[in-house]
């Protein structure tokens, strides 16, 4: 389980860290992003997780270990997701990559779940499948939000 933090946190850094020139996004824009996905997912996780008890991370109720996926795996997640998206691409390769970025987070979540970092209390994995092109369009609209926001 620790193994599956530790080597997702690495590999999500040294990805961050070999691409470091941003090509169509500013370093303010990646961490006013990057803050938002936290506080989003933060507050996400507070309701489902914690009041709800529909899933969560580790054991039930709040978990020291959860900060190193709240501090580092959202935040690079969420700039390596606005670094590669295809800005200046037809809508459809759009979709397509907020697609893949969707079933790519299923994955580690399911992954996740085999390891027992995460785990289902009510939660179906299809809701998550439902959920992360949502998540993933929201991350998008709120950089584009912020631009918005920096030419007034």
């Amino acid at each position: 389980m620790i193994l599956l933090v530790v080597t997702t946190i690495v590999l999500l850094l040294a990805m961050i860290l070999v691409i470091r020139k941003p090509k169509h996004v500013k370093l303010s824009e990646l961490y006013a992003t990057s803050f938002f996905a936290t506080c989003f997912a933060v507050i996400a996780d507070i309701y489902l997780d914690l009041k709800l008890d529909l899933y969560g991370f580790f054991q039930k109720g709040p978990d020291w270990a959860y900060i190193l996926i709240f501090i580092i795996d959202y935040p690079a997640a969420n700039i390596l997701f606005l670094r590669f998206f295809p800005y200046e691409k037809s809508l459809v390769k759009k979709a397509v990559y907020l697609l893949g970025w969707s079933f790519g987070t299923l994955a580690m979540e399911l992954i996740s779940l085999r390891t027992d970092l995460f785990y289902y209390n009510g939660w179906k994995w299809w809701y998550s499948a439902i959920a992360y092109p949502f998540i993933y369009s929201l991350l998008f609209l709120n950089l584009k939000f912020m631009r918005r926001l920096d030419s007034i």
